[in-house]
């Protein structure tokens, strides 16, 4: 699949927002949602998806759409 150079950071921030919310929605699924997480994380590289990451991990608290993740990210 080709995917335009200029349509990359968008398409990396709209993957990255989809992992976000199906990781706030697998709340009984600890597995699938740090997955989820872990993937979002893998596709933040527009600058406000970065400034959100570096908040969790001075914080160690995910809030993602005004929900927050049980599990937190530490700067280990």
């Amino acid at each position: 699949m080709f995917l335009p150079p200029e349509n990359v950071q968008l398409f990396n921030k709209d993957v990255s927002d989809f992992f976000l919310r199906k990781a706030v929605k697998e709340r009984e699924d600890k597995k699938l949602q740090m997955f989820c997480l872990d993937k979002a994380l893998g596709f933040m590289y527009d600058e406000e998806n970065l400034k959100m990451a570096a908040i969790w991990i001075f914080t160690e608290k995910v809030d993602v759409l005004g929900d927050t993740l049980e599990d937190g990210l530490t700067n280990e």
